[in-house]
């Protein structure tokens, strides 16, 4: 459910340290560009494809807790 989701994102960041949430935000940007050439390799897979949508929006919602955070827009 989307609501818990955002609960336990909300959660992992809440018991982060500085360091861990500086190490996030960069490790983000690798991330999402790897995210870009999974689409491409799993085009053909629409489960693989929503999975990788799903935990990309997850980052997604993290990474904004995380820039929220650490005072970075």
């Amino acid at each position: 459910h989307p609501s818990l989701v955002e609960f336990r994102i909300k959660k992992e960041v809440e018991a982060m340290s500085n360091d861990e949430l500086h190490k996030f935000v960069q490790s983000s940007k690798t991330y999402f560009s790897r995210v870009t050439k999974e689409l491409d390799k799993f085009k053909d897979n629409v489960e693989k494809i929503a999975e990788i949508k799903r935990k990309s929006a997850e980052r997604e919602l993290k990474l904004t807790l995380v820039k929220n955070k650490l005072g970075i827009s």
